[in-house]
């Protein structure tokens, strides 16, 4: 009987009867992998290592002329932003009370002793721990010229990436005003700032060279105009000491048409910026964005570049080498 009943199924209620156990029986669908190419910010397919956070990188001259209350807001203000991760400040010698109140707010800080203490650094406490700092004398302070000026420094940051392990080194840097002549933009003026700057930039030049973790990124108010520094290229000057190895975000993403980050005393110039290794540029790091912000009360606007900071390469095979004797030390390099 049993075999009679089955031979009189239609063959259709058997195909239908089969779909219908076989959905009740499956389990869960596959999950959809679609397999898009990853694109830079140029819109160009990428075949590097993957983005693995966007980091918000601030140059900000805190104008140290300004009341502590104000300088305070303006911190408020720009640690305020989510995109806001890292800030190379320039003359932030008076407010120290400031970067110890950014504590509360998640922010830490790097500070120098001496006029060092201008160019501090902070970051985000989520998304950095700090490993190292150093500062490095560029010139002494002369105080008998037409413009007195301050020792400069540059100082070398470097930040542990806490979701990645990646090293971050941050150059932070202020060089001397009176240096461009701005009737004459991107040519220098005869002055002891601008032969001190000389020896300022050659010295930076210096640091860019040395690779010190797996992304250097710079900040700094160079009181140099981008553009005509660009057009002219004054051999004394950042758009040239830099070339080959430092890339700004004006470079990167255009300076035509962008606000400028220095409007006081009737100027209209771009002299703050943000850098990245030309290294490590495309590969370590790739700029995604630029903005020069406004409604602070400083006399300059901070510049903030977002960057895509990219995961390690993955490791060449090498063959393993034997176990080295125990007896034997390696000596210091001299």
């Amino acid at each position: 009987m049993p075999t009679s009943v089955a031979r009189a199924v239609p063959p259709v209620l058997v195909v239908a009867l089969s779909v219908l156990l076989a959905a009740l029986t499956a389990g869960p669908a596959p999950a959809v992998v679609d397999h898009q190419p990853r694109t830079s910010a140029a819109g160009r397919t990428a075949d590097g290592p993957a983005t693995v956070d966007a980091i918000g990188v601030v140059s900000f001259n805190a104008y140290q002329d300004l009341p502590l209350r104000r300088a305070w807001q303006d911190a408020v203000t720009l640690t305020s932003r989510a995109d806001v991760d890292v800030i190379g400040w320039q003359e932030m010698n008076p407010f120290g009370t400031v970067l110890d109140r950014l504590e509360a707010r998640g922010f830490d800080s790097q500070t120098f002793p001496g006029r060092a203490s201008e160019v501090a650094v902070s970051w985000r406490r989520s998304v950095f721990d700090p490993v190292s700092a150093e500062r490095f004398l560029m010139h002494e302070a002369v105080a008998e010229t037409r413009f007195p000026l301050p020792r400069r420094y540059v100082t070398r940051v470097v930040l542990r990436h806490r979701a990645s392990g990646r090293l971050v080194t941050v150059l932070n840097t202020h060089a001397n005003h009176k240096i461009e002549d701005l009737a004459r933009p991107g040519r220098p003026l005869r002055t002891v700032n601008m032969r001190l700057a000389r020896v300022h930039f050659r010295k930076l030049r210096a640091l860019w060279q040395q690779d010190v973790g797996d992304l250097t990124v710079g900040t700094g108010d160079l009181n140099v105009d981008h553009g005509p520094d660009q057009r002219v290229r004054h051999w004394g000057f950042p758009a040239a000491r830099l070339a080959g190895l430092a890339v700004s975000s004006w470079q990167a993403l255009g300076w035509r048409g962008r606000r400028d980050t220095f409007t006081a005393m009737g100027q209209h110039r771009k002299i703050d910026y943000v850098f990245v290794a030309r290294r490590d540029l495309g590969t370590d790091a790739t700029f995604l964005r630029q903005r020069v912000l406004t409604g602070l009360s400083s006399d300059h606007r901070p510049l903030l570049a977002v960057l895509a900071l990219r995961a390690a390469p993955p490791a060449p095979d090498v063959p393993d080498e034997p176990a080295p004797d125990p007896t034997v030390t390696d000596a210091a390099a001299p």
